[in-house]
């Protein structure tokens, strides 16, 4: 009994011996520093099943595609005045069909342009190294001074441009973030960029601009202010993002360039049930689709009913969004016995959360009637 007692011990010492070890592995991982940042509810954190895909998977040519047919294109909504200060008549011009087409085109690109996605990146901690320590400076400069040092040769960009700070105690560094962007926006200026962070990035104006539900605002001036590797750009997207899904207002940001990082984050965290449920609800069958299509194609699963046809384009111009606007969602490259087959299978195996489940099967039942009453009427 007592030898049994020993070897059960020793049994446990060395597997807690090994997972130790294997913590050790994980601790050592900058990818699990990187993406520490990824899930907010820390009781659907795991490190050990943590992915470092996310970068990757954002950049495939369907994820983008898609992301891209999800987002729409309004253009009223994305030509819209930001205010009425300097507002001034319309202007009216005869055109020949030529020029239409080029004015047009013109738009098009601006319009491109316009709708480009933030890229999504993992947070990336900005350390300064030291280049020199020279005591010799010491005492020549007062203690609260810093003498910043900016390489103006033209053609680097903000983020590539070499700036270094001079300590009053001799030392040479390279410049922390918020130094680069002060000395950026000093030397070389960005149109509504402040050289100090506007107050809305601070709690609680924050709780207040997400309350007025102004989410377009917060998100057009987190990118101007911040780089996509800050992590606190990543945050407030991901705080903003959460704040949409719990309020349903997901359509303030269609058809702007933040829909498809919204999305994104979504079935990247397999947080859709929200989003899947309301365009649903909406009528836009063809826009469900596309989502549980993304899905699927983030978080791979065997026995998906449907997968994506490697011949399609992945190219798509504004002309062709427009008009799938203008189909209301309608289902158009699957049939409804598709749609209602993904989404069962959606139900069954990958809705998590228990609020919204009971909703999404009782949008399956309404469906599946409407299938077998589109039946009985082509039987007739």
């Amino acid at each position: 009994m007592r030898y049994l007692k020993l070897l059960l011990n020793q049994k446990f010492r060395c597997s807690s011996l090994s997972n130790w070890k294997n913590l050790i592995v994980v601790a050592n991982n900058s990818n699990i520093l990187q993406s520490r940042f990824l899930s907010q509810d820390s009781s659907h954190y795991d490190p050990l099943k943590l992915r470092t895909d996310m970068e990757e998977l954002f950049l495939d040519k369907r994820v983008r595609f898609l992301l891209k047919r999800l987002t729409g294109y309004n253009p009223e909504k994305l030509f819209e005045r930001k205010s009425l200060q300097n507002l001034s008549s319309p202007k009216y011009r005869f055109m020949t069909d030529e020029q239409l087409r080029m004015e047009r085109e013109t738009s098009n690109k601006m319009a491109e342009k316009m709708l480009q996605m933030p890229p999504v990146k993992y947070a990336k901690e900005l350390v300064p190294r030291v280049l020199e320590k020279d005591s010799a400076l010491e005492g020549f400069l007062d203690s609260s001074v810093k003498m910043i040092f900016l390489d103006a040769t033209p053609g680097f960009s903000d983020i590539d441009r070499l700036i270094v700070v001079r300590e009053a105690d001799g030392t040479l560094r390279e410049a922390t973030r918020d130094e680069r962007h002060r000395t950026n926006q000093i030397f070389y200026p960005i149109e509504e960029r402040h050289i100090d962070l506007p107050k809305m990035f601070e709690d609680p104006y924050t709780d207040d601009v997400l309350k007025r539900e102004a989410y377009k605002l917060l998100l057009d001036n987190a990118c101007l202010h911040f780089e996509p590797e800050d992590e606190r750009f990543i945050n407030l997207c991901h705080r903003t993002y959460d704040h949409i899904a719990s309020r349903h207002a997901f359509d303030s940001l269609l058809s702007t360039r933040h829909y498809g990082g919204m999305v994104y984050y979504y079935v990247y965290f397999r947080r859709v049930d929200h989003l899947l449920h309301y365009l649903v609800c909406e009528n836009r069958l063809e826009n469900a689709f596309q989502l549980l299509q993304l899905f699927y194609i983030v978080n791979p699963s065997e026995n998906v009913p449907i997968s994506w046809n490697d011949s399609q384009s992945t190219d798509i111009p504004l002309s062709k969004l427009e008009e799938f606007n203008q189909n209301e969602g309608q289902l158009v490259s699957i049939t409804l016995e598709q749609f209602v087959n993904l989404l069962k299978f959606y139900i069954a195996n990958d809705s998590s959360n228990l609020a919204v489940k009971p909703r999404l099967q009782l949008n399956l039942q309404k469906l599946e009637e409407q299938l077998i009453d589109d039946s009985e009427v082509a039987k007739n």
